[in-house]
């Protein structure tokens, strides 16, 4: 699969270049600290990064994840999570336009403010509680390895919404910004890559991220390329993987197996290179990007609705409430009146 896909979950940190390490030996003897932007400087993503650490265990189920947020990743992904050394990278881009200054992700409900920026840390914490398994070392890099965590995608965000429903608002929210980072208006329409989006797309549609509705456009695009018999196989293959345990390497090895095999494509060897007229897949999935946010801004058009009848209900009875003690009152002061001036008038 293209590499930025891959980059989601590499085993450890990409290594220093050259111009990394210069910049560390100067700082060893005795230069100043290299800082390499103002907003680095000023702390405040370094302040994110601390808090969004502090909130990930709630949804990855571990403690010894450290999150860094900066501008860019190492892995070239929006996001990326390294088992090795569990770290996971988040591109501070995700969280434009907002200014650093003003995200708190420590305080419950700032989320809602970036909602893809915390579909992709979302993302990468269902890889660091669920993608318990890696390649062994000498298939990576070939095309049986590509097959096996282009699988894994959809794997990890079926069981994290399994696991948390109220993930698949943000999953959802991003799954653009992961998926059109590996499609865009130059892949071909081959075999390989049609499989490639059908895996990113209708497999999680599958997996209960996105609506049928909303992928149909991509399930006719791809049905043109690799027909129904090749579909349905790769949809058998991907559905056995949604049901994989977390640890079970071989297994999902055996299921990119059957993937390759499905594709005629040879699993010991690299990952096909494509052909084919560009532009078909994304066109597609540009469709599939509009009526997922269709349905998003429809959903959360009728949530205001509601929001706002249920408030206009409270008012009213709050009113109706304030107008019968109000009555009581004044009923209970004529009465007091009454009672006074009869016993005047007794006197």
């Amino acid at each position: 699969m293209p590499a930025q896909t891959q980059a989601h979950v590499q085993l450890q940190p990409p290594a220093l270049s050259e111009s990394e390490w210069a910049l560390a030996r100067w700082e060893d003897d005795g230069g100043p600290p290299f800082e390499p932007s103002p907003v680095r400087a000023a702390g405040q993503w370094l302040r994110i990064s601390a808090a969004l650490t502090d909130r990930l265990p709630e949804f990855a189920g571990r403690e010894d994840v450290i999150v860094t947020c900066e501008h860019g990743t190492r892995s070239g992904a929006p996001a990326a999570f390294y088992p090795v050394t569990a770290n996971l990278e988040i591109d501070a881009a995700l969280f434009a336009p907002l200014e650093p200054a003003t995200i708190n992700p420590r305080r419950p409900g700032d989320e809602e403010r970036y909602p893809v920026a915390w579909g992709a840390l979302v993302h990468e914490a269902a890889h660091a509680a669920h993608s318990l398994w890696a390649t062994p070392p000498q298939l990576h890099g070939t095309a049986l390895d590509a097959a096996a965590w282009l699988l894994e995608e959809a794997r990890v965000e079926g069981v994290q919404l399994a696991r948390r429903p109220a993930d698949r608002r943000f999953l959802r929210a991003c799954a653009h910004t992961l998926i059109l980072a590996d499609i865009n208006a130059q892949t071909p329409s081959d075999r390989w890559q049609a499989a490639f989006a059908a895996s990113l797309i209708l497999a999680r549609r599958d997996a209960g991220i996105l609506d049928p509705d909303e992928t149909e456009p991509l399930e006719q695009t791809v049905t043109g390329i690799l027909g129904p018999d090749i579909l349905d196989t790769l949809t058998a293959i991907w559905t056995a993987a949604h049901a994989t345990r977390d640890d079970d390497g071989p297994g999902m090895l055996d299921h990119a197996r059957a993937w390759c095999q499905a594709l005629g494509t040879d699993a010991s060897g690299a990952e096909p290179a494509g052909g084919g007229r560009p532009g078909e897949l994304a066109e597609a999935i540009g469709k599939v990007v509009e009526r997922v946010r269709a349905n998003e801004a429809a959903q959360a058009a009728a949530q205001a609705q509601a929001t706002a009848a249920r408030t206009a209900r409270a008012q009213a009875k709050a009113a109706e409430a304030a107008r019968a003690r109000q009555a009581a009152q004044t009923a209970e002061r004529a009465s007091s009146s009454m009672s006074a001036e009869s016993i005047s008038c007794g006197s």
